[in-house]
């Protein structure tokens, strides 16, 4: 598996004026071959940004070194994710090596270190408020990935 690290603050740089523009993001990914597995929540550049930026690679770099081996059969378990709620979660399939014959499942932050633990949670804490927030408002907020404009491949040797 390969981690990428991806920001607009890399690209506002080749900009003529030479600023940055203000909606500049980061985001970070795990790719498997040809395949994104992974896409963290994008980080907006404000206070801090290159800091926490950071700090997520870590966290994410961590999972992907300390990947997960099913507790049944010992193989190297995949991330994977629930299309709904876009959960991140790691699996096994190989169901003919499991005692039942089903996917064994493992969460997200399995094994992840307690300081790491407490600094992604405070992002989701931020997140989970905000949500309710806007919840209690009355307001139906659609997520940007229902809403975006999907693009297709245009080249025929890459799709896989």
């Amino acid at each position: 598996m390969d981690i990428l690290f991806f920001s607009t603050l890399l690209i506002s740089k080749l900009l003529k004026s030479g600023e940055s523009r203000g909606t500049d993001a980061g985001w970070i990914l795990i790719a498997e071959g040809d395949k994104a597995r992974y896409f963290a929540k994008p980080f907006n550049r404000t206070k801090g940004f290159i800091l926490k930026f950071l700090r997520y690679a870590w966290v994410t770099k961590w999972k992907v070194d300390n990947r997960p081996l099913c507790p049944e059969c010992q193989a190297y378990m995949h991330i994977t994710k629930k299309a709904s709620t876009r959960q991140y979660y790691f699996i096994c399939r190989h169901k003919i090596s499991h005692k039942n014959g089903e996917p064994v499942f493992q969460p997200w932050d399995v094994g992840l270190p307690l300081k790491a633990l407490k600094f992604v949670s405070i992002r989701r804490e931020y997140t989970e408020r905000y949500n309710k927030k806007i919840k209690d408002e009355g307001k139906i907020v659609t997520p940007a990935r229902k809403i975006r404009k999907p693009w297709n491949i245009g080249k025929p040797e890459n799709l896989a």
